[in-house]
């Protein structure tokens, strides 16, 4: 009797030796998946925010095109009262004339220096907005390359998931119990019963 007593508190003591060692692989396979999901949230963050740059460059691009189109109807505006004032110099006295086209040759000077500056802005702008696109390309590859190896690392985890079960299911069941042997059982299926619920959760976190 006092033998057979000994051999099931060897069982037991393996049992949990096992438990134990299931209870670290769950931890570790805890925190790989809480990394996991840290990187995937960074990355997607990151190309949000270029998306982000991208509208916004967009944008001044746009504000740009009309501040060029404005500035284009302007010296449109100043040719044609340039070309009226030509036509009536001829019943004006040469000195007004004179003061007159002198006048209208400066706005027209500023205007182009306007829609230079405009053609430069616009340039920048078509520069950053290719940059960017680049930039998103590149994140794009990399999110490819990420979600590749995140799906080779859940395989993994699944699989050690897995084997995790099958050995937790493989744990010797409980024998005849006594007023020795109860309470030793009990704390066995206890925390195999945790085992099984922790796996289950980590399994829920990898989607």
């Amino acid at each position: 009797m006092s033998e057979s007593r000994s051999t099931e508190k060897e069982d037991i003591s393996g049992v949990k030796e096992r438990i134990e060692s299931a209870e670290k692989s769950i931890a570790d396979l805890e925190k790989t998946t809480y990394n996991i999901k840290h990187e995937e949230g960074r990355a997607k963050g990151e190309i949000a925010g270029v998306v982000g740059q991208i509208a916004g460059l967009d944008s001044g691009l746009r504000l740009a095109s009309l501040d060029f189109s404005v500035l284009n109807f302007v010296v449109g505006k100043l040719q044609e009262r340039r070309a009226n004032r030509r036509e009536e110099a001829a019943q004006r006295l040469p000195e007004q004339l004179r003061r007159d086209i002198s006048g209208a040759g400066l706005r027209l000077d500023v205007a182009e220096l306007k829609i230079r500056n405009s053609a430069v802005r616009i340039s920048d702008v078509e520069q950053r907005v290719r940059r960017s696109s680049r930039r998103t390309n590149q994140l794009e590859r990399d999110l490819v390359q990420f979600r590749r190896r995140l799906n080779t690392r859940v395989d993994v985890v699944e699989r050690r998931i897995a084997g995790m079960r099958a050995g937790v299911r493989a744990t010797p069941g409980a024998r005849t119990a006594n007023v020795g042997n109860t309470s030793g059982f009990q704390d066995t299926a206890n925390q195999i019963n945790r085992v099984e619920a922790r796996v289950n959760a980590l399994v829920a976190a990898l989607g």
